[in-house]
């Protein structure tokens, strides 16, 4: 591989800059440095460009990693007329067919197919008009969680009961006459147990991290107030988040695995992010190593 190999990390406009005052771009900021610095033992030089650029010439860059591009599920339209322009100008890591695939949660359909333990799901088209409590009623539980099949960061995400239901019909048909949405049961072992996130590189396992949500709340995103702790996988889990990657068209780079236990306390997975994903490669001395030898795998 050539001294010269560069590589395009691709974010967002907020976090191109190297400064920022509060807790994420802090982190970002961590994140960013510890893979630059592994990048460049192994001989590839990095720089940030938002992906909404309208000045950078996306055909000058050879290669083109997503990493924090984290308002992509907001400009969905913009974003999706951008990934079918550069993806025949440069080459993107995760590959356009796993974009695509991955930005709609209908994957879980062909995860679940493929014999891979996802939280049962019903999928709600566009305008469907069906009343929420009727298709609530198909699950035997008396809570459950609604949300888009494009969103992320815990957009338009409710945990409805049966006492309130009712009083979220209007709210609800509003917003599905906008777009797809999905709905699951909920499973309280994320409130006792919280979220166990797997990162891996290559199809192969690498840390762990656990994801609790902040009291009298459910989701567990940060936006959310929700922590993030180290987790020492166990070996159920680390089966079944290999098994989701080894389940994909063709193996992504990077990814990680979001799972909770399910009723039967088995792990059940809730999503697999493969576009723009946190790595917490800041909660594991070897991770940004294993994520840049990776990276120098698929490039050369």
């Amino acid at each position: 591989m050539s001294e010269d190999t560069q590589l395009v990390l691709l974010t967002e406009k907020r976090f191109v800059s190297h400064t920022g005052a509060n807790l994420v771009s802090q982190n970002v900021q961590a994140e960013a440095v510890r893979l630059k610095r592994a990048l460049e033992d192994l001989g590839i030089r990095s720089r940030r460009v938002d992906w909404s650029s309208k000045d950078f010439d996306w055909s000058s860059a050879d290669n083109c990693l997503f990493r924090t591009t984290w308002d992509y599920f907001e400009r969905w339209p913009e974003f999706s007329t951008w990934l079918n322009k550069v993806k025949s100008l440069t080459t993107l890591i995760n590959s356009p067919k796993i974009i695509h695939w991955n930005t709609d949660k209908h994957y879980l359909k062909d995860l679940e197919r493929k014999g891979c333990p996802v939280i049962e799901t019903l999928y709600i088209p566009k305008g469907s008009n069906i009343p929420l409590s009727k298709m609530a009623s198909q699950f035997d539980v008396t809570d459950v969680v609604v949300k888009p099949t494009v969103s992320g960061a815990g957009r338009h995400t409710y945990r409805i009961t049966t006492s309130n239901i009712n009083e979220f019909e209007s709210t609800f048909l509003e917003l599905n006459n906008s777009e797809d949405y999905m709905l699951q049961p909920f499973l309280p072992s994320v409130l006792d147990d919280g979220e166990a996130t797997l990162v891996l590189f290559d199809g192969t396992f690498s840390h762990a991290i656990k994801k609790r949500a902040a009291k009298n709340e459910f989701r567990v995103q940060d936006d959310h107030g929700g922590t993030v702790h180290h987790h020492e996988a166990t070996q159920e889990e680390i089966e079944c988040a290999e098994q989701a990657f080894a389940a994909c068209e063709e193996t992504p780079v990077y990814g990680r695995v979001d799972m909770v236990k399910g009723f039967d306390g088995k792990p059940k997975i809730m999503e697999l992010e493969l576009v723009e994903p946190e790595l917490w490669l800041r909660f594991d001395d070897k991770a940004a190593t294993k994520f840049a030898r990776a990276i120098q795998k698929k490039i050369s």
